[in-house]
């Protein structure tokens, strides 16, 4: 589990779908003006994690929008500006282009080189704009300056092979990356980009490390079920356990 890094996308939103407020006798809440949660922005961003060890391997998490220049000026912006835009359709090619540019060099960059040689898995799920394991582009890539660098897919948990209980950041840091990014106010996609990258690289690594040990109650789930997923996730008081030193 040491050598394998985790890899998948998230749709995050600028505000939240449902607010609670504390107000004082005689106050009005908040009046909002958007028909539904259709039409509260968002931007998709693909995150990569591996399990902490002597060093916090907290990848890389990228946006997955496109740059333009603004030609005319208006009142949000002067002309010339570097706007993002949205990718909404994301195919084959745009992931592993993504996949490219920041996950397996933000690997070369950060893995202890010591374990080069090693093989490093980048787990994706079965979705199908991924990218296959023997894709030319990504075991050259992977193999470049003595590396060993693969790119699996997710253990089929029959019956659903996407599964979100055999990727970690579906198993608690896509719950935990929202909770840090929505303390501040956030308006417009930049801030939103700036918001989630904050809240990605300020987690502790103890959040990390939990949702690692969360994966790994999971499979021992899956194990007895024998591949199934009739189970419940399960509680191992973490918290406890680390104190006295007992964590599995």
């Amino acid at each position: 589990m040491d050598n394998v890094v985790h890899v998948d996308e998230k749709w995050f939103c600028e505000d939240k779908y449902k607010l609670s407020y504390l107000l004082l006798p005689r106050k009005r809440p908040p009046h909002r003006t958007r028909k539904s949660k259709r039409f509260i922005p968002k931007t998709m961003f693909l995150a990569a994690v591996a399990r902490p060890r002597v060093i916090l391997l907290r990848l890389d998490t990228t946006r997955i929008v496109n740059e333009y220049i603004s030609q005319r000026t208006s009142q949000n912006r002067p002309k010339g500006t570097i706007c993002t835009r949205n990718i909404k359709v994301v195919i084959c090619a745009v992931y592993k282009a993504f996949l490219l540019e920041f996950v397996i060099s933000s690997i070369t960059a950060q893995w202890p080189h010591d374990d080069r040689r090693s093989p490093i898995l980048i787990q994706q799920d079965n979705a199908k704009p991924h990218v296959a394991p023997d894709d030319p582009d990504i075991v050259a890539a992977g193999t470049e300056g003595g590396w060993c660098i693969q790119l699996p897919f997710q253990p089929a948990n029959s019956p659903d092979p996407n599964s979100p209980d055999l990727n970690c950041l579906d198993l608690g840091l896509f719950t935990a990356i929202p909770s840090i990014q929505n303390r501040v106010p956030i308006h417009g996609n930049a801030n939103l980009i700036a918001a989630v990258i904050n809240a990605f690289e300020t987690m502790s690594a103890e959040t990390l490390d939990n949702t690692f040990l969360t994966l790994q109650s999971c499979m021992l789930c899956i194990l007895r079920e024998k591949g199934g997923s009739r189970y419940s996730l399960p509680h191992i008081d973490k918290k406890k356990l680390r104190k006295k030193d007992m964590l599995p």
